[in-house]
């Protein structure tokens, strides 16, 4: 059965790029995914079997932009030089279905431009000087907004949900004979599940904290699957100046701990 021919702008974009930087450009098209945008990577779309110059070329022509992901090393690949010149090219031709709007072409740098013909004359956005989270936050937030046809404006910061490029990963987890109260906390907010922290405060003078562990102990429901529970009497064995009427009993820095991780009360 003969396939039907490619539907002309059929992506939002078009992702070129050397193969050493996979890792970073799939965590970019899944982020871009997850925008509602059609995002054309070639171990994405190409069909096993098929002339894949075919359907690079084909791919490119239905998509709206194309995305370069450009270093010093871009020049080292003879396809991703190819696909370069072919963007310019479908910068000036009539890619049918009564497109309007240009085919748009945006560098991601990473590093220094490279020398390109005509890499210059295009805005790009600079992903190499993204060193933390709050760094990628911004430049995809550019991103989005150049795909859109906008301008970054005063403040392109992307607040939603985003899975960061694997040189930005989180901090691997101390071990937990060095977690304090308050790493313990940070550590359950990078969790998926609802978490609800209370805070206490100690009055000088008192014979015991304002609240002990089951005042401080609460439940986060309104409607999801899973309760999680936080204890927040982290410092009552300071606290404990008339003796073992205010001390924790066996266990309880254990049930405290496991609270803190998120297991079952």
């Amino acid at each position: 059965m003969p396939r039907r021919p490619l539907d002309p702008l059929v992506y939002d974009c078009f992702l070129s790029y050397r193969s050493a930087r996979f890792d970073w450009v799939e965590t970019l098209a899944r982020n871009l995914v997850s925008q509602g945008l059609k995002v054309f990577l070639d171990r994405w779309g190409l069909i096993p079997g098929e002339d894949f110059p075919t359907q690079l070329d084909g791919a490119l022509k239905a998509s709206r932009a194309g995305l370069l992901v450009a270093s010093p090393d871009t020049l080292d690949s003879e396809w991703v030089r190819n696909e370069w010149n072919r963007m310019l090219a479908h910068r000036h031709t009539d890619r049918g279905g009564g497109a309007a709007a240009p085919f748009r072409i945006v560098p991601l740098l990473l590093g220094p431009m490279p020398a390109l013909p005509f890499i210059g004359n295009y805005h790009g956005i600079d992903f190499g000087a993204a060193t933390d989270e709050p760094g990628y936050r911004r430049a995809f937030g550019m991103l989005v907004k150049a795909l859109a046809g906008e301008p970054p404006g005063p403040d392109p910061y992307h607040r939603g949900p985003l899975i960061l490029p694997p040189g930005l990963a989180a901090d691997p987890p101390m071990a937990p004979s060095q977690l304090g109260a308050i790493d313990e906390a940070l550590l359950l907010l990078r969790s998926p599940n609802p978490v609800a922290i209370l805070a206490q405060r100690h009055s000088p003078g008192r014979s015991r904290p304002t609240s002990t562990s089951s005042d401080c102990t609460r439940s986060w429901s309104g409607g999801h699957d899973r309760l999680r529970h936080l204890v927040c009497n982290s410092r009552r064995q300071r606290q404990a100046p008339h003796g073992a009427a205010n001390r924790p009993g066996p266990g309880a820095e254990r049930q405290d701990r496991a609270a803190l991780a998120g297991a079952p009360l």
